[in-house]
């Protein structure tokens, strides 16, 4: 059987991050890059709101992967939901150290408001269970899945329900 191809990527890197904006037929990723060298941390956030908010304004994706753990993919999730566009957080339910540690207050803040959250380890979905994460919004892959064309292929097509029509999740995009 064939695999189906449905989703387009514009890849959109922001500092040491990438995080990824999908909408139609994998595999072309036109690059955008935010350059944040020098700015605090509440210009960092804005500028990737901002540039965030005019890319699914102007592509109207039918939905949105940050990747990692940082101010950037918080800041992305965040313009993203503004928007009403659903949103997957690869590498999700990742915890350092004390709870209320920085980093982890940007992880927890972008998982909780993710639609899915793909984690790389056991560990990872236990944290998100412990955090009251509803357990049909995890989706378990390893490393070597991410790196797994099909397997996260598999994991997409999960998702799949969102932009059909009459989805709740997704709404009308018209």
């Amino acid at each position: 059987m064939a695999a189906e191809r449905w989703i387009d990527g514009l890849l959109v890197r922001a500092g040491d991050s990438e995080h990824v904006v999908w909408q139609g037929e994998m595999g072309q990723f036109p690059d955008r890059v935010i350059d944040l060298a020098g700015m605090s941390a509440g210009e960092r956030t804005a500028a990737v709101m901002t540039t965030v908010e005019a890319l699914c304004s102007e592509a109207r994706p039918v939905l949105v992967i940050v990747a990692g753990g940082d101010l950037v993919a918080m800041a992305a999730a965040i313009a993203a939901k503004k928007l009403q566009l659903p949103v997957v957080h690869l590498d999700s339910g990742r915890r350092y150290g004390a709870r209320l540690a920085p980093g982890n207050v940007e992880r927890a803040v972008t998982d909780s408001m993710c639609d899915q959250l793909w984690t790389l380890s056991g560990q990872c979905v236990r944290n998100l269970q412990s955090e009251g994460i509803a357990s049909e919004r995890i989706v378990s892959l390893s490393e070597d899945d991410v790196l797994d064309a099909t397997a996260v292929g598999r994991a997409l097509a999960s998702l799949r329900a969102m932009h059909e029509p009459g989805s709740e999740m997704l709404g009308d995009r018209s």
